[in-house]
């Protein structure tokens, strides 16, 4: 995968706002698993681990299943809030 352009404005502000300097070699890395992965990786890192930069996510035309719309109805303030506190580049 490679670097989606958007994403190195992102991640500099986001380096600013923690203090913390932003360096080029944060956008691209090898692939592969991490010692610091933990024991979890093997059941939710499988595209981090193909992955050597960031891309933009591609999204799904499924309709959300019945028995999670309540749960939806339920986080979607929580989502809104977040999304008035992104960072964009």
């Amino acid at each position: 995968m490679t670097c989606w352009p958007i994403r190195k404005g992102v991640l500099t502000s986001l380096c600013d706002s923690l203090g913390i300097g932003f360096d080029e070699r944060m956008l691209r890395w090898e692939a592969g698993p991490r010692p610091e992965d933990g024991l979890w990786a093997k059941y939710w890192y499988a595209n981090v681990h193909r992955s050597t930069g960031f891309a933009k996510q591609t999204t799904s035309d499924r309709e959300l299943p019945v028995h999670l719309r309540s749960l939806y109805e339920e986080a979607l303030p929580y989502y809104h809030r977040l999304q008035q506190l992104r960072i964009t580049a």
